[in-house]
């Protein structure tokens, strides 16, 4: 038998095997994956843990840093009668001295709070009008008060306060003081840090990261000067621009591997950022898409406490890597403990049907010779029949015993009186085709169907098979005989005429001298002849 014959032979137990592989490696696959996404995700919420804890480290290091810088640079009396004077005047050109003569004052301080990250110094008169703008000096006399909240707070609570916010010219921590006068407010004063001196901060923690900061498109609008807008540029994300001054190719992640990524996830976050969530992704560069890279967007409030932008983190991650081989590794091995299993379900699937075909084969076998039964004989007549007569060919029957075989066991045994069958069965089928089909009928009878034969060619094989066994030395009784009677198939005859006839035609060899092969031709003459 083939490979092919084999595996159409077992198909169905083939089919069910695959189907018990493929639907346990479904199961196998699925787990594995929902394990690693669980590992994943308790990974990057501590990740998004980690950020949010570096972020708060960063605002107390600029909060205590603005603090000194106010103490030591802007508690001053000196200050404080400019910003009264400034308060008490109407006059332009007096205003105008008072302010070249702050701007005097602090320059040089100026020049090192720049040093250390500060992006803005403002001076505001009461009413949160502007008065001095160290970053732009040409730009004064604007109201803030419509999109600087912190400025009214101070205004009206006269207490310091620090938050995020976005101005007219540029965003930043802003920390912003009351000014007063022989405890008169005459003002307020703002440190304001830009998100690239928090950006440095976060490097010196994590030098392996990369940063950029998103701003919300509608507080731009509503707040930035139009000629100020250009420090912002679009983003991949709607409804957010990058500000320009965070961009840096000095971080651990290049520009243009930080556009690729955002573009990659963009379609998967788009209702987190809807939604205002902060959240972690993870996702893979590389040409080989084989660098893991953790993706944090942590949001940032403003005064009301709304989120008003974003600080996203990129860092690659060599854990991420590990959660990733582990599970290709757990699949693979529990991919071959499911092919181990399914080839072992395939040799017990085989040896059950072996076993079942074994006792199916006992079923309709004679245990002493081999030979179908008379059950097993019974069973395939009526099929061999069918396949005669629907291809319109010859089948013959040839029915046997052997003579005086009782005789026999009274002589010699039933030991020898079987090994004297088994010896027989052998010598017939060493002279049957293979497509014969041979059965032992009962005791000492046999019976033969030829199919594709007709009688005159079943008569010669018959009296083969009548030479055949009188040359055979069997055990202790050296010669046998036997009796024969040859028919063939006629037209709409059933299985039991069939064999009706065949009975007849032995019991006629039997009665008239056995050793004898008796068909119906010669049955016509013996008739003719008791006659």
């Amino acid at each position: 038998m083939n490979l092919l014959q084999f595996f159409s032979k077992n198909r169905y137990m083939f089919l069910v095997a695959l189907s018990f592989f493929f639907l346990l490696e479904i199961v196998i696959i699925s787990t594995v994956k929902y394990l690693e996404n669980i590992d994943k995700s308790h990974f990057l919420e501590n990740k998004a843990k980690e950020l949010n804890v570096q972020m708060q480290m960063g605002k107390h290091y600029l909060n205590e840093m603005a603090e000194v810088l106010y103490d030591t640079m802007l508690n001053d009396p000196k200050i404080s009668e400019i910003m009264y004077q400034a308060t008490q005047t109407t006059d332009l050109q007096k205003e105008a001295l008072l302010r070249a003569e702050l701007y005097k004052t602090l320059q040089e301080k100026y020049k090192y709070m720049k040093k250390l990250g500060v992006r803005q110094l403002h001076f505001h008169v009461p009413g949160a009008v502007s008065f001095l703008r160290f970053h732009r000096v040409e730009k004064f006399g604007d109201s803030l008060a419509a999109v600087r909240e912190s400025l009214m707070y101070v205004n009206k609570y006269k207490e310091p306060i620090e938050c995020f916010e976005e101005g007219r010219i540029f965003n930043g921590f802003r920390h912003v003081y009351p000014l007063f006068y022989n405890k008169e407010f005459v003002g307020s004063v703002e440190i304001s840090y830009s998100f690239k001196a928090f950006l440095d901060h976060m490097l010196e923690i994590n030098p392996n990261a990369s940063y950029i900061f998103l701003m919300n498109n509608e507080v731009i609008d509503t707040k930035v000067f139009d000629d100020e807008k250009s420090n912002y540029m679009k983003s991949d994300f709607d409804s957010y621009s990058i500000d320009k001054n965070t961009l840096s190719n000095s971080m651990g992640i290049s520009l243009d591997e930080i556009f690729t990524i955002n573009k990659k996830i963009k379609k998967h976050i788009l209702k987190n950022l809807e939604n205002q969530e902060d959240f972690t992704v993870d996702t893979f560069i590389g040409q080989s898409q084989n660098k893991s890279i953790i993706v944090s967007f942590i949001g940032i409030k403003n005064f009301e406490e709304k989120k008003v932008a974003y600080m996203i983190g990129y860092s690659y991650s060599m854990t991420m890597d590990i959660f990733n081989k582990r599970a290709t590794q757990m699949a693979l091995i529990l991919t071959f403990v499911n092919f181990v299993l399914t080839l072992l379900l395939i040799i017990l699937f085989r040896k059950e049907k072996l076993k079942a075909q074994r006792a199916s084969e006992e079923a309709i076998r004679d245990p002493l010779t081999g030979v179908l039964n008379r059950r097993g004989f019974n069973n395939i007549l009526d099929y061999k029949i069918s396949i005669s007569r629907r291809y319109d060919s010859d089948m013959s029957v040839m029915f046997f015993d052997i003579d005086h075989f009782k005789d026999v066991n009274d002589n010699y045994g039933h030991d020898v009186g079987d090994t004297i069958l088994q010896e027989l069965s052998n010598v017939i089928k060493a002279c049957i085709r293979e497509s014969d089909i041979f059965a032992r009928w009962g005791g000492e009878e046999f019976i033969i169907v030829l199919p594709q034969t007709s009688m005159k060619d079943a008569v010669v094989l018959a009296e083969k098979l009548q030479k055949e066994i009188k040359k055979y030395n069997f055990t202790k009784v050296e010669t046998l005989t036997c009796s024969f009677g040859v028919t063939q198939l006629q037209d709409d005859e059933s299985s039991d005429e069939l064999l009706k006839r065949v009975d007849e035609l032995l019991y006629l060899a039997k009665t008239t001298g056995r050793d004898r092969v008796i068909s119906d031709t010669e049955r016509s003459t013996n008739l003719k002849y008791s006659l």
